[in-house]
């Protein structure tokens, strides 16, 4: 699958992003996977690590590290956010 970075909403859905496959999934406490972004149509090279937003009106928020590494397509470095519609898990 070639997950790498993780992070959890307030309904228990896992988000992951999966770098290989250049692709956000959300996977429910069920097991059933949605596919929320994946390139080339959304601007994934390379996604790596997520999180939730804490400041107020970004809480819906997920936040990839995108990497761009020459062989998963090249790309340009950088922070991409969406709002997945459900506040994250505080952390610990």
């Amino acid at each position: 699958m070639g997950a790498d970075g993780t992070a959890f909403d307030k309904k228990d859905n896992l988000y992951v992003a999966v770098n290989i496959q250049r692709k956000i999934v959300r996977i429910d406490p069920n097991g059933n996977i949605d596919t929320l972004a994946a390139a080339p149509a959304d601007p994934l090279y390379a996604p790596a690590a997520i999180a939730f937003g804490t400041a107020r009106g970004a809480r819906k928020q997920i936040f990839i590290a995108n990497f761009a590494i020459p062989p998963l397509g090249g790309g340009t470095p950088g922070l991409v956010t969406m709002d997945v519609g459900v506040r994250g898990r505080r952390l610990p």
